[in-house]
């Protein structure tokens, strides 16, 4: 599987239900695979790591984050959905 395709999807963690947008992943020797979930509200909490197998993931909608360099030479980050 490629895990860079899972970033921007939603995801819920099926015994929690936390629930936001996968911004990570890990791939550990063991053969552990997590992925970073962040909160769709950012007052809610920090983003958290599960395993791969407890999430429900949604890959229809994705957010996509742009980079634009200006000519000050300073990031301009935007998040568009597709």
């Amino acid at each position: 599987m490629n895990y860079e395709e899972l970033l921007g999807c939603s995801a819920i963690d099926r015994l929690s239900k936390f629930s936001g947008i996968i911004f990570g992943f890990a791939d550990y020797m063991t053969g552990c695979k997590q992925l970073l979930v962040i909160p769709n509200d950012s007052t809610k909490a920090d983003g958290k790591w599960f395993d791969i197998d407890r999430l429900d993931i949604e890959k229809s909608s994705k957010l996509v984050l742009t980079t634009h360099i200006s000519n000050g030479g300073n990031d301009n980050y935007g998040a568009d959905t597709k």
